[in-house]
């Protein structure tokens, strides 16, 4: 069920290093010029602030943009933000579960309706945090959400949920016309309920088995293994199949694998990095849950 400006949604981002088309300009029919901008958070990931193609000011009913499909850029999109829920993360596409993530959202998984174009690809986005600006009639107003969940068609960009709503829909919850910018999730608050995790799917085993990161300091790029013992190494392939939002732990190399530990690799998109080590049994381990470091 999907929770739309009233209604309430529980659904089940390639990320920011997926390169996508070239920025593109909305037709806000409502909007005029006016104030400065003013935002409710810092800025997170490169830069140092937001470069909006926005209006500074709507007028109007600023929270009945016209529905729009979303665009995409090579930082993020452009299109309508509308509300998810106001309560804490609870169910989702990416498979997080029930969680304590105050601020989050989810994004569109199209451009038009079923065409896959849009960041969610099956879930590589998942994790990612974005920098939200929505135009108001008091300006610009900006917040930093965790990426949740994907939304259904329907002219649906970014969906907001928990606090994030209430902190840039100034004229109320509704649709806004905004943009976003995929960024890192450090220094933003609520945005996470705990320390980077590796965790097992529910349902793996020593013959099937998948994992995801949990609270990722920024998008995921990709997991690699690397055998303590030896020189074997290799990649868990990203799931474009059967789960979303999963890396695919190989099972000859890995799970029925004699080799006593693997040091596993988060590849994070900005070249950061976390790792822990595990055994195969570990690594098959249903609903496990391992700190990254």
């Amino acid at each position: 069920m999907h929770r739309s400006f009233v209604s309430t949604r529980v659904s089940g981002l390639k990320t920011g290093a997926v390169a996508l088309c070239a920025a593109l300009l909305l037709a806000l029919s409502a909007c005029g010029g006016g104030s400065s901008a003013s935002t409710d958070s810092g800025t997170g990931g490169a830069g140092t602030g937001t470069s909006s193609a926005l209006p500074s000011q709507c007028t109007g009913s600023c929270n009945a943009a016209t529905p729009v499909p979303p665009t995409v850029s090579s930082t993020g999109g452009e299109g309508n933000v509308t509300l998810y829920s106001t309560g804490p993360s609870n169910g989702g596409a990416c498979g997080y579960g029930s969680t304590s993530i105050q601020s989050y959202a989810a994004i569109h998984a199209n451009v038009a309706p079923g065409d896959g174009q849009g960041p969610w690809q099956h879930g590589k986005v998942c994790g990612q945090c974005a920098e939200v600006t929505v135009l108001t009639s008091q300006g610009l107003k900006t917040t930093t959400v965790r990426i949740v969940d994907k939304c259904p068609d329907g002219n649906c960009g970014i969906d907001l949920g928990g606090t994030a709503p209430s902190a840039v829909m100034a004229d109320g919850f509704g649709r806004y016309a905004g943009q976003w910018r995929f960024v890192a999730c450090g220094g933003h608050p609520g945005v996470s309920d705990g320390a980077p995790t590796l965790n097992v799917k529910d349902g793996s085993n020593p013959w099937w088995s998948r994992v995801r990161v949990h609270n990722p300091a920024t998008g995921v790029a990709s997991i690699d293994y690397q055998d303590t013992g030896s020189s074997a190494h290799g990649s868990f392939a990203f799931d474009t199949t059967n789960v979303e939002n999963a890396y695919e732990v190989p099972v000859g190399a890995v799970l029925q694998s004699s080799a006593a530990k693997f040091l596993i690799t988060v590849n994070y998109v900005d070249g950061a990095k976390a790792t822990v080590q595990l055994s195969p049994a570990q690594l098959g381990a249903a609903s496990a849950s391992y700190p990254l470091h």
